[in-house]
């Protein structure tokens, strides 16, 4: 940022935006996919112990599928209503764009992390550290040369994160493939893919026109409500979610037994 021509002080608040408001946030909405990496470590170890290479696929697949429906709607979600999210909880308006870049690595750092339970599972606990090693390298990269690009500025930052997330959840994968044989179900993923784009743009409309009926803090709140609302009945509509994949949730699963 200093050598795309940023003075100190607007680096210093541009990386906090990124580092101590937008990562944060990804965290927070992978919780439920670092409950499930954990919890799939044993179920997958117990298979592999027997030898059963039938249950070590399903439960591959069961949890892939579960990632699906655990960040695709939490991407789109934090990417519409990324402004009203740091106004809310940093008052930090100009923290958007950042926001709205790390909010793709939602998806990537749940299939990373649960894909690294899977692995732990098979007994390959060092793939996943090498992964995020060569990862880690690219990072450095692209942080360097997207961040001194003056119109990119902290955007370059934020994208170089999620690409380092992704890369490190695509070698995860091929390592997944290598050891399971399974790699995605596209079929699944790109229901998500559309469900989670139809409650997007449906909340989208819905913020904005509701922005000068509601105080930000109900329209956010009643935004969100309305587009997992949303996400589960279109997702119902195209036969991608059933009473069972929520009851196989971690955290919130007991609510829908």
């Amino acid at each position: 940022l200093l050598d795309a021509g940023f003075p100190m002080n607007e680096v210093t608040e541009l990386f906090g935006y990124l580092t101590g408001m937008a990562v944060p946030l990804i965290n927070l909405a992978t919780i439920i996919t670092a409950a499930l990496a954990t919890s799939i470590v044993p179920a997958i170890s117990h298979a592999y112990a027997k030898r059963d290479h039938e249950g070590i696929y399903d439960r591959t697949a069961g949890s892939m599928r579960l990632t699906f429906m655990a960040t695709v709607p939490f991407t789109v979600l934090l990417y519409v209503l990324a402004a009203p999210t740091v106004t809310l909880i940093y008052n930090a308006p100009k923290a958007e764009l950042a926001t709205q870049i790390t909010a793709f690595s939602i998806f990537f750092l749940g299939v990373h992390q649960v894909t690294t339970g899977i692995l732990q599972g098979l007994n390959k606990p060092r793939i996943p550290v090498i992964n995020m090693g060569i990862a880690l390298v690219i990072k450095v990269i692209l942080n360097w040369t997207l961040t001194a690009i003056p119109w990119l500025g902290i955007g370059g930052a934020a994208w170089a994160t999620v690409a380092d997330i992704g890369f490190a959840a695509l070698l995860n994968l091929i390592y997944i493939k290598k050891y399971t044989g399974y790699f995605l179900d596209i079929s699944l993923l790109w229901k998500n893919v559309v469900s989670a784009g139809v409650m997007g743009i449906l909340i989208f409309m819905s913020y904005h026109y509701l922005t000068d009926i509601l105080p930000m803090w109900a329209n956010f709140i009643l935004t969100g409500i309305e587009g997992l609302l949303l996400y589960v009945i279109i997702m119902v509509l195209l036969k991608g979610l059933n009473k069972n994949d929520g009851a196989s949730m971690p955290l919130i699963g007991r609510f829908f037994r």
